[in-house]
């Protein structure tokens, strides 16, 4: 209880508040030969979240109210404060400490790589020409530290064709979450790590579908909204 009372004293002391930085990376998977189907241009991808700040990813939430008192007999005072504690620690709050992303090149460029990799996951050469091409638009994409550290991404993909029709569409949705023990920039980037790992392996399922496929070889322009699970 002494340790709990501890770090809900620590949410609640003034304090200025800390930057966290984060690359946006995936696993590349080694592969023992080259993709073989019909090659896929990687189109625009663009940053469409609510976020006026763009190279803001994430905001740190940590136990806290404010302070109350508590009075009575110390039995009763002392089983007052901790379930004030327990109730903290089920309900973080938003700290205004925020993850922000490494370097100046956005958030679209790493997006766009790691739906690259999902493309050559499913077969699909990335060219810099193409009949067809990929597009994308971040719709999510946020880091919450907290007791454990989570991370969440949605991206709208839309496969053009050669007469500028949208010929399948897509929404590929990614969640990780993982306690790290502490609050870092290579923690956190792990947890993003994660993520970014899921959306591949889900847009590479997306992308092996008979719809993608039909849509890449231009057979069909008929719209998919699955997301695969």
């Amino acid at each position: 209880m002494s340790m709990a009372l501890g770090l809900a004293a620590c949410a609640t002391t003034p304090r200025p508040p800390p930057e966290f930085h984060v690359a946006v990376t995936h696993t590349v998977a080694p592969r023992a030969a080259e993709p073989t189907r019909t090659p896929v241009v990687v189109g625009r991808f663009e940053d469409l979240r609510e976020q006026p700040d763009g190279s803001r990813v994430g905001e740190v939430h940590a136990p806290g109210y404010p302070p109350i008192p508590i009075t009575g007999p110390p039995p009763q005072a002392a089983a007052v404060g901790g379930g004030l504690v327990l109730l903290s620690m089920a309900n973080p709050q938003p700290m205004g400490w925020y993850v922000y992303l490494k370097g100046p090149d956005g958030l679209a460029p790493p997006v766009a790589r790691a739906i690259g990799e999902a493309l050559n996951r499913a077969g699909y050469p990335v060219a810099g020409a193409a009949p067809v091409r990929l597009e994308g638009a971040i719709r999510a994409f946020w880091l919450r530290p907290s007791w454990t550290t989570r991370c969440d991404v949605g991206i709208e993909l839309r496969l053009i064709g050669e007469g500028g029709s949208v010929a399948w569409a897509n929404t590929v949705t990614a969640h990780a979450e993982k306690f790290v023990g502490w609050f870092g920039d290579e923690a956190f980037e792990e947890v993003v790590r994660m993520a970014m790992d899921e959306l591949v392996r889900r847009a590479a399922a997306a992308f092996a579908s008979p719809e993608f496929a039909a849509a890449a070889s231009r057979k069909s322009t008929k719209e998919s909204g699955s997301d695969p699970k």
